[in-house]
């Protein structure tokens, strides 16, 4: 087995992982577009999730910011969004709240709460119990 494996797995996952968000986001086919943003969704969650246990908040806030600025995707019906895309978006927003305050800029960590909120299309709660239920989902 590969020592250099062992010792460097979080950093061969930023590889990775960073690999796939290049692949996911070639404009190559057009065909399955929805299943590659599902992927790409995937990717970058999970990268953060990566980034933060390397302790680098910037990072993690940079992705967030490029995945939260981008709408959810939508349900096979093309009704409503698809609850696995909220779902990586809830999971996306809690990550960059910690980041955020690992950062030492709180305002800018309630402001994700307050998204999420919004984007649930719910009220003037502070929006922790929603996400909450929302992850647990």
């Amino acid at each position: 087995m590969d020592l250099a494996f062992n010792t460097h797995s979080l950093s061969r996952a930023v590889d990775c992982l960073n690999q796939c968000i290049l692949c996911c986001s070639s404009d190559g086919d057009k065909n399955g577009d929805e299943m590659k943003k599902g992927y790409l969704e995937s990717a970058r969650v999970s990268l953060a999730y990566v980034w933060m246990e390397l302790n680098n908040p910037s990072q993690v806030i940079t992705l967030a910011e490029v995945m939260l600025n981008e709408k959810p995707l939508f349900s096979a019906d093309g009704k409503n969004h698809c609850v696995i895309s909220l779902r990586r978006r809830a999971t996306m927003r809690m990550y960059a709240f910690e980041a955020y305050q690992m950062s030492g800029i709180p305002s800018d960590a309630m402001r994700c709460l307050d998204a999420f909120v919004s984007e649930q299309g719910g009220g003037s709660n502070s929006g922790g119990e929603e996400l909450a239920a929302h992850l647990a989902a």
